[in-house]
């Protein structure tokens, strides 16, 4: 979470390791935050106690114990805040992690032996900085006075692999998020500022067929909106299928999406001889 990003080839254990610890950690932010919340409250109480005594106590020798303690509580309080917001949920998105994780458990037992998973994936929030395309010119409303619009595109996960009869499978999910962000005055004539968030995740998979081992003769059984092209290389069948996805701001994203592209587009290839495992048996 630290580098923002999973990047490079990975043995799949490996990967799976990776992604669990991610998780973990995830899981421990909220203990973490409460234990946090708990010191800082106490923090503040010490604060307050500890400055009454001082004052208190101002010609004795004992208001420099006070003062040392009130001097320790606000440095207390001040870590506790700085190590709030550096555990803030909203820095650690979720939303690649727990897509690799169900993906590479599935495609696990059709690759090739000893093959690595080469992965690209952002662990960033889809409204950073970094992803924002352009900004659109500014506009209002009736309620709204000022409004502008800004556009972003986050690559959100970019997977390669090599099956064990021969396919290549290149896989991806990339959002791209619309931020509305709207502006007017509140009855005491303070700016009032209000966000709306779109976003749609567009998801890719390309199948490089080895025509040695394996030849297209099924039919393709793919969501209603999915599109799906097909054509002929001299090594063998290449096989793009593409989905476009509305998603709601507030709903992390399923492993599904792209594990029933994957799926529906495996379900139309079949193996040269009768001897053969039916590959992708797990996709």
């Amino acid at each position: 979470y630290a580098a923002g990003k999973i990047h490079g080839q990975w043995p799949p254990s490996e990967l799976l390791d990776l992604v669990g610890s991610l998780q973990a950690f995830r899981d421990s932010l909220k203990p973490k935050q409460q234990k946090a919340r708990r010191v800082r409250i106490a923090a503040i109480f010490g604060i307050v106690i500890f400055a009454i005594l001082t004052f208190a106590m101002s010609d004795s020798i004992i208001a420099l114990v006070w003062a040392v303690l009130f001097v320790a509580s606000i440095a207390i309080l001040v870590i506790t805040i700085v190590r709030s917001v550096r555990l803030s949920d909203g820095k650690f998105n979720p939303d690649a992690a727990s897509v690799i994780g169900p993906i590479v458990k599935c495609i696990t037992p059709d690759l090739s032996k000893n093959t690595p998973v080469t992965v690209n994936a952002s662990l960033r929030s889809p409204f950073e900085k970094e992803f924002l395309v352009k900004e659109g010119q500014k506009y209002s409303t009736s309620a709204y006075p000022e409004c502008v619009d800004r556009f972003y595109k986050r690559p959100v996960l970019s997977l390669e692999c090599r099956i064990s009869d021969g396919t290549r499978l290149i896989a991806g999910m990339v959002e791209h998020s619309t931020e509305s962000v709207l502006k007017k005055k509140n009855p005491r004539g303070k700016w009032k500022t209000k966000k709306k968030y779109r976003r749609k995740i567009g998801i890719r998979v390309r199948i490089q067929l080895d025509k040695t081992q394996t030849r297209l003769t099924g039919q393709f059984k793919l969501p209603a909106d999915a599109q799906v092209r097909h054509r002929e290389s001299p090594r063998g069948d290449v096989i793009l299928v593409s989905l476009n996805k509305t998603v709601k701001d507030a709903n992390p994203l399923k492993a599904s999406l792209l594990l029933d592209l994957m799926a529906g587009a495996y379900k139309a290839v079949t193996p040269q001889s009768s001897k053969q495992t039916q590959p992708g048996g797990n996709v």
